[in-house]
This record gives structure tokens, C-alpha cells and sequence, in this order.
């Protein structure tokens, strides 16, 4: 089930970087059943990596430990980038792909914690998706869109990342069966 699920969820995701495949099957099908059927794998592929996702498959990795008390400053930047990713602010007008470098510390954080095949799958093709996509995004015709930066867009982001991290790092045990702090 969690095999499916990757392969769901990023094989969607992967294969509409390549802008031939994605433009032929945009000409194919209409607009909505394109969205409909690139939502519907993705949330089917995101369904089934949490139904099966087992942490008892260990694999010989080396954990950073110490990660776990840098958790909280990592997320903090992570959810940063991703919400300033979203906004017209100086951040994402100084950092190239800002939602890119908040997935890939998300994933790197981690990484750096986990030694079961599970984690380093789905963290690893996150990573690895996310670098992808940065790299083709001009291929793809992604130009950044020219917006005005506005410090308080930043002031927002800050604001918006602070209270995520305070939530995750709470309910971290909770919602995902690991408590950090």
C-alpha cells in the first residue's frame, strides 16, 4: 500500500515536470479532468503512504541525534520559506526557490533522525522531487512572477512560521506518533 502510494503521488508529480508529457496530455483531455485526475492521484497516493507507512523496516543509516534539539530553528526556516514562498515578500525576492529549500530542510530533518526505509523514501522523493522541479522550473516556463516586495509580507511569514512551529512541535507526538519535545 505504501509503494503504491509513492508511486501514486510522486510518479504524478514526477512525470508533469517533463513539459512534452505534461503539454500532451493538457491537448488530450479537458482542463478539469486533468486537475480532477492529477488531484485525485495525488491525494489517493498521499492516502495510501499514511495507511501503510511501517517504521519497523530499519535500514543501516547514521542518525543525528542532536537534530532533535535543532528541530524546532530548522522547522522555523522550513515554514518560513514555504510561507513566504506564497507571499510577495523580500524573502522570495532574495531566495530563488524558497518553497524548495523549506521542503528540502523539512526533509533533511528528517532524514537525519529516521533509520527506517519508510522515512527515507518518502523524505528522500520529497527532497528529490522538490530539487527537480527547482532545476526545470525555467525549462518549464515557471519564470518568477515580477511582484513588488513588501517588508510586512515578511513581518507575515515570520509571524505565520512561528505559529506553525509551535503547533508541530506540540503536537508532533500526536499527529504523527513521534513527540519531540
Amino acid at each position: 500500500m505504501f509503494y503504491l502510494g509513492l508511486v501514486l503521488f510522486f510518479g504524478t508529480h514526477g512525470l508533469l515536470l517533463w513539459p512534452p508529457l505534461k503539454r500532451r496530455i493538457q491537448s488530450t483531455i479537458p482542463e478539469a479532468a486533468y486537475m480532477g485526475g492529477y488531484s485525485g492521484f495525488s491525494l489517493a497516493g498521499l492516502v495510501l503512504m499514511v495507511l501503510g507507512y511501517d517504521s519497523s523496516f530499519e535500514i543501516s543509516v547514521p542518525q543525528v541525534p542532536s537534530m532533535y534539539s535543532a528541530a524546532p530553528s530548522v522547522m522555523f526556516v522550513a515554514f518560513w520559506m514555504l510561507v513566504a514562498a506564497n507571499l510577495p515578500s523580500w524573502t522570495k525576492s532574495v531566495v530563488r526557490h524558497p518553497m524548495t529549500v523549506g521542503i528540502v530542510l523539512w526533509a533533511a530533518l528528517h532524514l537525519s533522525v529516521n533509520s527506517n526505509l519508510h522515512a527515507w523514501l518518502l523524505f528522500g522523493l520529497f527532497a528529490v522531487l522538490v530539487l527537480l522541479s527547482a532545476l526545470t522550473a525555467a525549462q518549464r516556463g515557471k519564470a518568477r512572477a515580477d511582484q513588488t516586495p513588501k517588508l510586512r509580507f515578511d513581518a507575515v511569514a515570520l509571524l505565520i512560521a512561528g505559529g506553525l512551529t509551535a503547533l508541530t512541535m506540540h503536537y508532533h507526538g500526536a499527529w504523527f506518533g513521534v513527540a519531540i519535545l
